[in-house]
């Protein structure tokens, strides 16, 4: 089921499997991925309890292992309107216990319109008695290039205030011991399919609160609450690319497997909660 939700000269629109975001307009213009076949069948999904992959899709708890798919199971799941106002739409994960995900949670997720754009956010409830570990992420693909007549390298990436990236590069989905440091000229990374041969960019250790997508004439802007990492990435040839704050990231490849111990993992204390956003912006 979908929900709408319109502000001023913004609206989107929301589906109940995942909750997730499957269009975002301004002005009658829609900038999120569409879809299209046969690129990414998935528009804005959210990565939930775990961001990326697991080595061997597999993780050790109390000395069980437990299996889970990539970027974990929320972004297939089922939500529930929970409560609606003027501008905002808040969802719960229906299914709150997986077998394997052993822990008593709730996880809300809560969409904001005002004039100035979209704020996402995440709320998670640990409901149990045990350190509840977790992960959580967004994965919005925008369109790119949006309008007729301009090419991909058109567009590039302006950051709020990094000279430097730090990337960590991956091998099959998972983090290497592989650094590289990227520099920026005027804080700005020219777009192309070159810059994503190797996979997504995994950035971690920047300063910048925000990231633009960026054309002579477009501007789409991405803000966040202290994510820990941060992902660019887009499917080879595909019209779209994906600016991705995280709190969290994919294993490592050396990793000893034990979930608590997972690199990027946050672990919330029996009856606390913890919430992050991250905010959208087109000028």
């Amino acid at each position: 089921m979908k929900y709408n939700l319109t502000k001023d000269n913004y609206e989107i629109s929301v589906d109940t499997l995942g909750a997730e975001l499957t269009e975002l307009k301004k002005d009658g213009v829609n900038y999120l991925w569409t879809k299209t076949p046969p690129f990414w069948q998935r528009h804005a999904p959210v990565l939930f309890p775990i961001v990326g992959k697991l080595k061997n899709n597999s993780y050790v708890y109390e000395g069980r292992e437990y299996s889970l798919s990539q970027h974990g199971f929320a972004r297939d799941s089922e939500f529930e309107l929970v409560a609606e106002t003027s501008n905002s739409l808040e969802f719960r994960l229906i299914e709150n216990k997986n077998p394997n995900y052993p822990f008593d949670f709730n996880f809300f997720i809560t969409y904001t319109l005002s004039t100035e754009g979209l704020r996402t956010s995440y709320r998670i409830v640990n409901e149990g008695s045990k350190v509840l570990p977790f992960s959580v992420g967004a994965h919005p693909g925008f369109l790119c290039p949006l309008n007729t007549g301009e090419n991909l390298e058109d567009y590039f990436f302006e950051f709020e205030a990094d000279d430097y990236l730090h990337r960590t590069k991956l091998q099959d989905g998972l983090l290497t011991d592989i650094e590289q440091q990227i520099a920026l000229a005027d804080r700005i990374i020219p777009i192309s399919e070159f810059l994503f041969k190797d996979d997504a960019l995994v950035l971690s250790k920047f300063k910048s609160k925000w990231v633009t997508l960026k054309s002579k004439t477009y501007s789409l802007k991405v803000s966040w609450d202290d994510c820990t990492y941060l992902g660019l990435w887009k499917q080879p040839n595909a019209p779209f690319v994906c600016i991705e704050p995280w709190w969290g990231v994919t294993d490592e490849a050396d990793t000893n497997s034990k979930i608590i111990e997972k690199r990027g993992i946050h672990l919330l204390n029996p009856k606390d909660e913890k919430s992050f956003w991250f905010e959208m912006m087109i000028g």
